[in-house]
Formats: C-alpha cells, sequence, structure tokens
C-alpha cells in the first residue's frame, strides 16, 4: 500500500487492518468452525486479548514518526524472515 497508492506506514497499517477483518476473519472462521476445528473458548479468551492489544498498539503507535514506524516495521519483517529460514 505504501508503493502502491502512496500511503504512508501509518495509513497503509490501519487500511490493511481494515481490509482484513470481513473477509479473512469472518468467512475463514466460519470454514474452520464447521470443520470441527475451532476451540471456542481459547478463540474468544484470544480474540479478547487481540481487542484489548490492537486498541492498547494503536494508541501507541499514532505519535510515533512514520519513518521509525517503518523502520521498526522492517527490522519485524527481518527478524522474522531469519526465523523462518532457520
Amino acid at each position: 500500500m505504501i508503493f502502491l497508492f502512496g500511503f504512508n506506514q501509518h495509513q497503509a497499517q490501519g487500511t490493511a487492518l481494515a481490509a482484513l477483518l470481513p473477509p479473512v476473519g469472518l468467512l475463514a472462521a466460519l470454514k474452520y468452525y464447521y470443520s470441527g476445528n475451532v476451540v471456542i473458548d481459547v478463540a474468544l479468551y484470544t480474540a479478547i486479548g487481540f481487542l484489548i492489544g490492537g486498541f492498547i498498539g494503536a494508541v501507541i503507535v499514532q505519535p510515533i514518526p512514520d519513518i521509525i514506524l517503518k523502520r521498526a516495521f522492517a527490522v519485524y519483517l527481518m527478524a522474522i524472515a531469519v526465523r523462518m529460514l532457520f
């Protein structure tokens, strides 16, 4: 979204989160649920954690300058890539 649409890092993250909610969250979860592959109580506790963590994370990230957020995200992606490589 940064390269294709010229969004800043905050806009890209917010837009990606908003776009993922309906198609991924709802439809994929329903498919897994109907296949018997959802543990409801764990899913609910995890959802509560995501709700609280997502809100706190969004509050914390708003005042961070765009360039610092981009670099932090890049470092995070590189750490994940190294972990997956090994």
